[in-house]
């Protein structure tokens, strides 16, 4: 019990870190611990305890720290927001679908935990074939920019193309930091919108990446959920990826430019293509290990 104990309250450490209010199911998936052989069981228990305790406060549907109470009330009003906003992701999804070179597509951050504001950007995770990030990401962009979904040009709910990885690049450990707490909880809930089945493969190459959360199971798919290869897709071509990748690079903007390929946020190559000019992962991880001291855990 006192690993369960812990490994719920590391977990809850982490979405307090984000200001979050998780649900039973994601304290539960996201616990961490070393012990693989914890049971759900053992961690449904301790999370039980932990309320009686008086160490974690319930209602509604959702578990906080005690004194955090309003972040609940909060979490109702941005919740609000993700019909609205998950409807354009799908929108973007299907047209993502129809691109030769997009194997799978993920909502990610705050919006695939219902957890967006009014001003915040529909982040997608993009998988693709070998040989077509650059063109894929170039497509996507044209369209967005057609459609004025971009973060430069929406007035409201800006579709935000920052991560792609071809399909020999699905083991996201390599771009981890150091004990990098925000990208195994964040891939554990990325939001699958379009899979022509490479999704297993994803799951299946980052077991190092979900090490710690022995618990969390594969992702869960939305209505509308869209499954399998089209019928009619735009074709992929060498030549269109080396011109898209000059035309690219020409426009990188000086922030880009300034963190290229130095660290793990901001990563260009013909396999990934990763622009977090705003890497906050460090932060992050500095709120959550000083929350496990906090709580001893």
């Amino acid at each position: 019990m006192n690993q369960a104990r812990a490994a719920i309250l590391r977990a809850q450490c982490f979405f307090a870190a984000l200001a979050y209010p998780p649900t039973r199911f994601e304290l539960v998936a996201h616990a961490e611990t070393t012990n693989p052989a914890i049971f759900n069981e053992d961690a449904e228990q301790a999370i039980d305890v932990l309320v009686q305790d008086g160490v974690l406060f319930f209602t509604k549907g959702r578990y906080v720290f005690q004194n955090a109470e309003q972040l609940i009330a909060e979490h109702r009003e941005r919740e609000a927001l993700f019909p609205r906003k998950i409807r354009r992701a799908k929108q973007f999804a299907t047209f993502l679908s129809r691109l030769g070179g997009v194997k799978a597509a993920y909502v990610c951050n705050t919006l695939a935990l219902a957890h967006t504001n009014e001003e915040s950007d529909i982040d997608f995770f993009i998988v693709c074939k070998n040989g077509t990030v650059w063109q894929t990401r170039f497509f996507a962009t044209l369209y967005l920019a057609i459609r004025r979904w971009r973060v430069e040009s929406a007035k409201q709910d800006p579709v935000c193309l920052t991560f792609f990885v071809d399909e020999t690049a699905l083991d996201l450990y390599p771009l981890a930091i150091e004990n990098d707490v925000y990208l195994r909880h964040w891939f554990l809930s990325l939001l699958p919108l379009y899979d022509d089945g490479i999704g297993e493969s994803l799951w299946r190459q980052n077991a190092k990446l979900r090490s710690l959360v022995p618990l969390a199971i594969p992702w869960l798919s939305l209505p509308g959920f869209h499954n399998g290869v089209k019928s009619i897709r735009l074709p992929v071509f060498a030549w269109v990826e080396k011109l898209t990748r000059r035309l690219s690079e020409w426009k990188f903007v000086a922030d880009i430019r300034s963190q290229l390929n130095k660290t793990t946020a901001v990563i260009a190559n013909d396999h990934i293509l990763k622009f977090h000019v705003d890497d906050r992962r460090l932060a992050y991880r500095n709120r959550y290990l000083e929350l496990c001291k906090t709580y001893e855990c």
